[in-house]
């Protein structure tokens, strides 16, 4: 994600010591989810493909989601006190996958082009 919101630091998610990680969406903003979909109807009125392939799989290369609490906190406000940070990412992706869908899109998350996630909740 670093070339698309290298310049919108409201998009970028915020580590515990407060510094904004430009290659990695906040996930848990309503603003992400728009503005990550707006890219899908940007690129699909540029390139004819039937697929969008988000490339989910490197969201936390090099980290892990203990350094970022308000995942965990989105998680658990939304399916409750057993969640995890895991079940926020899966429900991002899975949206993006269903909006894609509504393009007239398939949609692939993983270096494998494998399908998105079950959700766990």
């Amino acid at each position: 994600m670093d070339p698309w919101i290298e310049n919108r630091p409201d998009l970028q998610l915020t580590d515990s010591d407060g510094n904004k990680q430009p290659s990695r969406l906040d996930i848990t903003r309503p603003e992400s989810f728009a503005y990550y979909t707006s890219l899908i109807d940007e690129y699909a009125e540029v390139f004819p493909a039937t697929s969008w392939h988000m490339g989910a799989d490197e969201y936390m290369l090099g980290s892990d989601f203990a350094k970022y609490p308000q995942i965990l906190k989105y998680a658990q406000d939304k399916y409750g006190p057993d969640a995890t940070p895991q079940d926020a990412f899966i429900d991002f992706v899975n949206r993006v996958h269903a909006y894609a869908g509504t393009r007239a899109r398939s949609c692939a998350s993983g270096t494998t082009g494998s399908p998105v996630p079950t959700p766990s909740r």
